[in-house]
């Protein structure tokens, strides 16, 4: 039976083969060597892309800090199309470019405040790295680090491509092609993650023009009536009947979802902002921070969280249905 590698500078990361060490060191761990377990207490949803991502591209320039800066300054997000990519000879330069110039959907980002918190964390613990500590002597290059990570964080938020367990678990996964997605609770595509490919399956009809949309959760799974699911989410969260963008209804439920994200992060809004703003990292203001804020949510908020999970999976039947028709289809061809 194959023993698990351990890093041998870290007491915290091991590897399945010294193969994959060596490959993690030449990108990420390099970077994260003896902070580790400090990322990870921190680690909530695409935020740790944020500041892989910016090694990521220092890797790409042979951590030529310099070269780098000047390639992103070249580069701005004034939009790139993943679908020119060669995927059959894959150039990580170009695939890069094009999350690096990808355009930001129009639509106003919300959690840009918990971003910007998020950025200024985790540039706080690598640069107890002394690796990154040296990398990044001068304001300049402090201000890059942070800034970088930031704007990574964010695309990163946006572009992610997820995949719901049906024990809702959330597991997150970061293409180029993601850009060209959205999201709809019926939609034309089914996303699938498979040892490192995604593909995109067609399994309604999308007219030229039309916006390409994924589900949030799989449509593997047999699931209760759609009919009952819906009115159990009116009765108890008082809220619409779809979470789509692309469905009337969901502009009056985004509104409402929006409200309660409002009403519920207000406090940790308030805390935040200061600390952003003055610039008071210090660890007795974060130690604060946890004691207060990081505990469950109200009980009326995760009613709602409940009943809009719950929802969600209740539409995976109609979507198998439209799988299970375009299987059927295929084979009689």
């Amino acid at each position: 039976m194959p023993r698990l590698v351990p890093c041998p500078d870290c007491v915290t990361a091991v590897y399945c083969s010294t193969r994959c060490l060596e490959e993690d060191k030449k990108w990420f761990h390099l970077y994260e060597c003896g902070i580790m377990a400090k990322l990870e207490h921190i680690s909530n949803r695409a935020f740790p892309l944020g500041p892989r991502m910016l090694f990521y591209g220092l890797g790409l320039f042979n951590g030529n800090l310099d070269q780098f800066m000047d390639f992103c300054k070249a580069y701005d997000r004034t939009g790139s199309d993943p679908l020119t990519l060669d995927y059959t000879n894959p150039d990580r330069l170009e695939e890069f470019k094009a999350f690096h110039c990808a355009k930001e959907p129009p639509t106003k980002f919300d959690y840009d405040y918990f971003s910007k918190f998020n950025a200024v964390l985790y540039v706080s613990i690598y640069m107890k790295q002394p690796r990154v500590a040296s990398l990044f002597r001068s304001e300049d290059q402090q201000y890059f680090f942070l800034f970088q990570t930031l704007d990574y964080m964010r695309m990163a938020l946006m572009l992610d491509i997820g995949h719901c367990t049906p024990y809702d678990w959330y597991t997150t996964q970061h293409f180029s092609i993601a850009s060209l997605c959205n999201h709809a609770c019926y939609p034309n595509t089914m996303a699938l993650y498979h040892a490192g490919h995604l593909k995109l399956i067609v399994v309604r009809r999308i007219a030229k023009g039309e916006q390409i949309t994924i589900p949030y959760v799989s449509p593997v799974e047999e699931f209760a009536c759609r009919e009952d699911h819906i009115k159990a989410v009116i009765k108890d969260a008082m809220i619409s009947t779809c979470i789509c963008d692309l469905c009337d209804p969901a502009k009056f439920l985004s509104l409402k979802m929006k409200l309660l994200n409002q009403n519920v992060c207000v406090k940790r809004q308030d805390f935040m902002l200061p600390i952003m703003e003055n610039g008071d990292f210090q660890p007795e203001a974060l130690r604060r921070f946890c004691e207060q804020h990081l505990h469950e949510l109200p009980s009326p908020i995760e009613k709602v969280q409940i009943a809009t999970n719950e929802f969600r999976f209740s539409t995976g039947k109609a979507f198998i249905k439209d799988v299970e028709n375009a299987i059927r289809l295929a084979l009689a061809e």
